[in-house]
């Protein structure tokens, strides 16, 4: 059985859910070792329902489907992991010889493997960036183009209409997301503690959020955070609170940036590691990805309601940026999947109704990762951050760097 592929990132998540998931996954291999097949079916279909995106327990339950005979499972549960990765070769193991000898769903499996591997490049040329930089977030005001440089530790602003490029802010440490209020002349910039970046800081350097005054540069205000604390992505609500979500551990944090406070903590106690934040503000809902579980939408006036959005067919986990376009539509940056890809969600209640290819399978070494929209120019995002060209010790590897670009996918393809 052909399961050691996954093995890898199976125990960098298991032991997170504790003792429970591990077990079932331990139990459910000796089933297999003694060709009880319906047990093996029977421990995957609860640790899945425990872990509903772990590549591991779907492979090894779709095994277990063809060996048992039921064949229209083994054909979902496959379509839902080659949605996520279209290169396993599920065919080069014995475990699926059942399903391989009926040609029923062989032609449609094969279909959506070309599909989701295919070049498609909808966003164009924006901004080029010379230099070994990497960049990890953006905000556009008017014609000033404002983005974060992690491994300098810089506030980057480029004039679109001058074609300049200067530095606002240099920091001790990495920074990461930003986020600004509407018709607010400041951008608000994460920073964290991480060995990839060559601002290490001092000794007493503590991450924070901080306040920047657009056209001078000037520092407002400061927010401390946890020694620990990573921001994986900020977004405002009406009322001035922003929310940040933490990619250390699973929660948000709601910050008062009127009075500079942190407010309340939301912790996700079935999550792993929150990245992408973007927030419906008519129907006052949060939308957060979990970079191993998928997306959850968070009921404000709800009490923060936590609810995991669900599809049969497509494996939503592996994403990083995630923008709200209008009303029930997301567009999500995958970049843990194979291929990377931009897409667009369409959501009716707690289900991912449709899932449309935007940008898939650029050409790039490096990984997209974050964005914003704007109603007439659409869809900014950067399309190949450096973030694979790091070795284990968080070194850079200069020698694979690409020029940092970001791209534009207009409106008219965004609404096909």
């Amino acid at each position: 059985m052909k399961y050691s592929c996954f093995l890898t990132l199976f125990t960098m998540t298991v032991f997170s859910y504790g003792q429970d998931l591990n077990s079932l996954y331990k139990e459910s291999m000796q089933a297999h070792r003694n060709k009880d097949y319906t047990k093996f079916v029977a421990l995957n279909q609860e640790a899945l329902r425990l872990h509903p995106s772990q590549p591991t327990i779907l492979y090894n339950l779709a095994a277990g489907y063809s060996l048992i005979d039921s064949l229209k499972n083994t054909y979902i549960s496959l379509k839902r992991l080659l949605s996520w990765n279209n290169t396993i070769e599920y065919q080069k193991d014995a475990d699926f010889r059942n399903f391989l000898l009926s040609t029923q769903y062989i032609g449609s499996l094969d279909s959506l493997v070309e599909h989701y591997g295919k070049v498609k490049t909808v966003g164009v040329d924006y901004v080029r960036f010379n230099g070994k930089r990497h960049l990890e977030d953006l905000i556009l005001m008017d014609s000033l183009l404002f983005v974060s440089d992690f491994y300098n530790g810089e506030l980057i602003k480029y004039n679109t209409q001058k074609r300049e490029l200067a530095v606002v802010k240099e920091f001790d440490l990495p920074v990461l997301a930003l986020a600004c209020k509407p018709n607010v002349r400041s951008i608000w910039v994460s920073t964290a503690k991480m060995s990839q970046s060559r601002k290490k800081g001092s000794p007493s350097s503590k991450p924070e959020i901080v306040e920047i005054e657009v056209l001078t540069g000037g520092i407002k205000s400061r927010i401390p955070l946890e020694d620990d604390f990573i921001a994986g992505s900020m977004v405002f609500d009406k009322g001035g609170n922003l929310y940040v979500s933490n990619s250390s551990k699973p929660e948000i944090i709601v910050i008062d940036t009127r009075a500079n406070t942190i407010v309340q903590k939301l912790a996700f106690d079935d999550g792993f590691n929150l990245q992408g934040i973007t927030i419906d503000l008519d129907k006052n809902m949060l939308y957060v990805s979990d970079y191993i579980k998928g997306i959850a939408s968070i009921d404000i006036a709800k009490n923060y309601r936590v609810t995991w959005l669900k599809s049969n067919d497509f494996l939503v986990k592996g994403v990083d940026g995630l923008t709200l376009v209008r009303e029930n539509q997301l567009i999500a940056i995958q970049n843990n999947s194979t291929p990377k890809r931009v897409i667009k969600l369409t959501i009716k209640d707690s289900e991912i109704e449709e899932v449309t290819l935007l940008d898939n399978n650029l050409d790039t070494t490096g990984e997209p990762t974050n964005g914003k929209y704007y109603e007439k120019l659409g869809y900014l995002y950067i399309s190949n951050s450096s973030w694979p060209h790091y070795d284990k010790n968080g070194k850079a590897i200069f020698e694979n760097w690409e020029e940092q670009k970001i791209l534009r996918i207009k409106p008219d393809s965004l609404l096909e």
